[in-house]
């Protein structure tokens, strides 16, 4: 929701109505809690509660809007021959687009330089976490190979089903998978997740989005298996483990 170079659901309907469609066949069997009482700091709590979630849907919106700027400048540009296609705006600066620096100052090479460093950046694979010793930075490689099966249970329960990889986000096709495997997620996961039986994260901690998400889907989910993405693919048969977070492949 904070990703300017992110597509939104107004320039990619058709994601959104995938999923729709695919909420639109599942049972669900919430109940609500037949405890009603609560305490005054747990009212209060709420109160505030909602209203950071107000603030984070306008700002979402304002990203939205800034977004829809920033892109028909872009066309602008492109007219302009300027630049191949408006997505590439992003790969400027805010000066570069803000009227600040004329358009006959602005370097434009530096969107293909962007670029590669972008796509150089992706193929990384850094440590859960890394410390600065003595002033030396460490290696943005993880060096150490962990082949364990173990890792966090960061949401009671135990599930077998079909596996899906996922490095980025995407929605796969209805009823293909039941097990959600990915590096790491955010709250933009969240509505892929609710369709998931079971999740797998590579990153994270009991705290974390993927963690609490999973709890409160009533799924479990394994945080902190190691390289997940590359030892399990997709169409793979997976146990998932939440009581001791154990993540085992039943058949390839």
């Amino acid at each position: 929701e904070s990703k300017l170079e992110t597509r939104d659901i107004n320039e990619d309907f058709d994601s959104l109505s995938d999923l729709l469609l695919t909420y639109s066949t599942m049972n669900t069997n919430y109940k609500e809690s037949a405890n009603k009482s609560e305490t005054f700091i747990e009212g209060l709590f709420k109160k505030f509660a909602s209203r950071r979630e107000d603030f984070r849907l306008l700002r979402a919106n304002m990203f939205g809007v800034f977004r829809k700027l920033s892109i028909s400048i872009g066309k602008e540009y492109v007219k302009k021959g300027l630049i191949k296609n408006s997505d590439d705006i992003f790969y400027l600066d805010f000066e570069d687009i803000d009227g600040t620096i004329k358009m006959d100052d602005i370097d434009f090479s530096k969107i293909n330089i962007r670029k590669k460093e972008y796509n150089f950046f992706k193929t990384f694979q850094p440590p859960s976490h890394f410390k600065v010793a003595n002033g030396i930075w460490p290696s943005l490689f993880d060096s150490k190979v962990d082949q364990s099966n173990s890792g966090i249970g960061a949401s009671r329960g135990k599930v077998t089903g079909r596996a899906v990889v996922l490095e980025e986000f995407s929605i796969p096709e209805k009823d293909s998978f039941d097990i959600l495997i990915t590096r790491r997620t955010d709250p933009g996961w969240t509505s892929l997740m609710a369709i998931s039986k079971g999740i797998v994260v590579e990153h994270g901690g009991i705290l974390s989005h993927a963690s609490i998400v999973a709890r409160e889907l009533g799924i479990p989910a394994v945080i902190g298996i190691k390289n997940a993405c590359k030892r399990f693919k997709t169409g793979d048969t997976v146990f998932v483990d939440g009581d001791k977070g154990v993540v085992e492949a039943i058949s390839k």
